[in-house]
Formats: C-alpha cells, structure tokens, sequence
C-alpha cells in the first residue's frame, strides 16, 4: 500500500504532466494565424481548465508537503535541543549539537543561536576559543533528581527507497506483526516506543538509523 507522501508525489507528478503538456499544446495552437475566433475561445478555455489549473494544483501540493516536512523537521531538531540540554545540564557547544543533528556546522551554529536568542542564553569560551551556549534550566535538574527518566522513540521520516528495510528492523524491536508494523510505519511521525531507558532508546536510534531511518528520542 502506498504511504501518504508517495500518494501525493504522484499526485504531483501526474498534476505536472498533464499542466505542463496543455499548455505547450495550447500555446502551439494559439500561434495559428488563421484560427476561428469561436476555437480560440474554446482553446483559452481548455488552457485555463487543462493547463493552468492542474499547475496551480501542484504548486498547492508542493507547498503543503513541504510545509509538512519542515514541521518534522522543526519538532525533530527541538527535541533534540531539549534532549541535549537535559543531559548536558543546560550547556551545548556546536560540534556536539551538529553530531546529534546530522546538521552541517554551519547550521547547527545557526540553530542554537536562534535557540539562544529565544531563551535569552549565556555563553561561555574556552582557552582554545571554543563557544559553549549556556541555557538556564531553573530548577528542572533538580527536579529530576531521585526520579527515573524515560523515553519515547519516534520517526520523524523514512524515504520510500528503505520503507522495506525499516519494517523488518521495526518488527525485530517491537515484537509487532508485519501487518501492524506497516501500519505503524504508514505516516510519519511515528511513535514506536515508550517508557524505554536511555540506553535502551538509543539502540532503539542507532538501529533504525542504521536503514535509512530519521529518529528523535524525547522525554516522557
């Protein structure tokens, strides 16, 4: 069965095609210097209808995903920022943000300092002029202390070409059925697992990762 995403790439596709081909049909006709005016209203028309509109529709639709992979991503990249903060006790340097990310450094640079100016961040620089952002987490630490943590595992995207893959890898961690892993994996994102120890949801990552999958963990 196909997922969501790919319905609408085709949708896309097809939108394009059939736009794309009207209207270079319809400019070619229009160029003919002895077309009946009552054709050429019809041929505007069918430009209108034909062309124009499936355009329009796949602009909509590109839109729309896009809009849609950059909430993933955005969701993604905070969790990741909360996560980091929570195990750093609210420091964070570039290189470490840029490894947990798979951001270049250039944007992980760019993100933290957005994150900075949002929660009004210190900074800290090294003898060797390293930056380390220093965010105030108030009594949050604290408020952990004594209390077990867990996790959630979640997938924030898998790319058609490693669907296969990640089903099999999904099945293995969960104990589900092939039929309900499927479903699982059908729209991202994706929960897979709760209440898991850090050790445990980074295996759960690392795993899943590893066959093309992009993973957040958070905090129950």
């Amino acid at each position: 069965m196909l997922s969501r995403l790919r319905i609408q790439q085709l949708a896309i596709a097809l939108l394009l095609t059939l736009g794309l081909t009207s209207t270079v049909l319809s400019l070619q006709r229009w160029r003919e210097p002895n077309l009946p005016p009552a054709e050429r209203q019809e041929l505007l028309a069918a430009f209108l209808l034909l062309g124009m509109a499936p355009l329009a529709g796949a602009a909509w639709l590109g839109r729309s995903l896009q809009q849609t992979a950059q909430t993933a991503q955005d969701r993604r990249l905070r969790s990741i920022f909360f996560e980091s903060l929570r195990l750093s006790q609210g420091r964070v340097n570039v290189l470490t943000f840029s490894m947990q990310s798979h951001l270049s450094g250039s944007d992980a640079k760019a993100y933290l300092s957005d994150r900075a100016r949002e929660f009004n961040a210190t900074f800290d620089v090294d003898d060797s002029g390293g930056l380390t952002y220093c965010f105030d987490l108030g009594d949050y630490p604290a408020a952990l202390s004594g209390v077990e943590v867990t996790y959630s595992v979640l997938i924030m995207a898998i790319p058609d070409i490693h669907r296969r893959q990640v089903i099999r890898v999904l099945q293995k961690l969960t104990g589900l059925s092939w039929s309900d892993v499927k479903a699982l994996a059908k729209e991202t994102p994706a929960l897979v697992k709760t209440k898991l120890s850090l050790p445990l949801a980074q295996e759960f990552r690392s795993r899943l990762e590893a066959v093309g999958a992009t993973v957040s963990i958070v905090v129950d």
